[in-house]
């Protein structure tokens, strides 16, 4: 008896649905994971102390894979249709705040790049998707997380972006985005990547209505895309060496400082020593 007054009192048949949530890899509605067939049915019994909920309302809020997995069972459609869930199933998924976190699962699923292209995200889906989310008024384009450098460039492209001086058609939300992802800097990778530049050296195909964005000075860093696009690799280090007369462990040659720091933050002495015939004692750092 004192064992069933403990229980009672500190709320154990709610918080053992917890328990069994975690331990049997159990998805609220959609499936029971391995939990026991005499468990489901306590599962799915309703608590008096807690309104009549079963173990589906009360084992915690759904993570954003199982909002996905709600979504998929029911044909759920956040902000547009319910499909066939219930309103117990309705309320969970939007208590747990699936209407914005399905945004990511969606992106990462289906390909999804915000404002550039839906990927493969079924038709059915792109009404939820372009749904606006309250109280900030934004959509999954907004909300399913920060852009990488191809969906920063993609965004450049399509929307006739010069960074450092016009944000072509760009709206407000694209603007937004494009800021909070960094896209000024991570548009440098992109460009190098994709027009094969070779900094302080070589435009590539780079476009010429894009070089003066390629050398805008970024802030706070006070760098351009010479030295934001990323690492140089070997053959850019042999270039850099044979432009400015540079002597590994030597002379910089006619180097200025922003090659010299990327020279140094790339290592490019490794690069030259296993290309010299005589190497210098110094480049024994490199060669064992």
């Amino acid at each position: 008896m004192a064992a069933q007054t403990r229980y009672g009192a500190s709320s154990c048949d709610i918080k053992i649905c917890i328990y069994w949530k975690k331990k049997y890899s159990i998805v609220p509605y959609v499936t029971y994971g391995s939990l026991s067939a005499d468990l489901q049915k306590l599962w799915d019994h309703p608590r008096s102390d807690a309104n009549g909920q079963t173990c589906n309302e009360l084992s915690g809020p759904l993570s954003p894979t199982e909002c996905g997995a709600v979504s998929e069972r029911y044909n759920l459609l956040a902000l547009v249709s319910p499909g066939s869930a219930t309103p117990n199933v309705v309320a969970l998924f939007s208590s747990s705040g699936c209407d914005t976190s399905i945004c990511t699962v969606w992106r990462q699923r289906y390909g999804v790049a915000p404002y550039v292209t839906y990927g493969n995200l079924p038709a059915s889906y792109k009404a939820s998707w372009d749904a606006v989310r309250p109280p900030g008024k934004k959509t999954c384009n907004d909300l399913a997380g920060l852009l990488d450098s191809s969906e920063c460039g993609a965004l450049v492209e399509i929307y006739g972006i010069v960074p450092g001086s016009s944000w072509g058609t760009a709206g407000a939300n694209v603007q937004s985005l494009y800021t909070a992802s960094l896209c000024d800097k991570q548009v440098c990778a992109y460009w190098r990547r994709e027009y094969s530049v070779v900094p302080f050296l070589d435009w590539g195909t780079l476009p010429k209505s894009q070089q003066g964005a390629w050398e805008f000075v970024r802030q706070p860093s006070g760098k351009n895309c010479n030295e934001l696009s990323g690492s140089l690799t070997a053959s850019d280090c042999e270039a850099l060496q044979l432009a400015y007369g540079i002597v590994a462990f030597g002379s910089w040659g006619t180097a200025p400082e922003d090659v010299k720091r990327m020279w140094d933050s790339s290592d490019c002495n490794k690069y030259a020593c296993k290309k010299m015939v005589h190497p210098f004692p110094k480049c024994q750092v490199y060669l064992g």
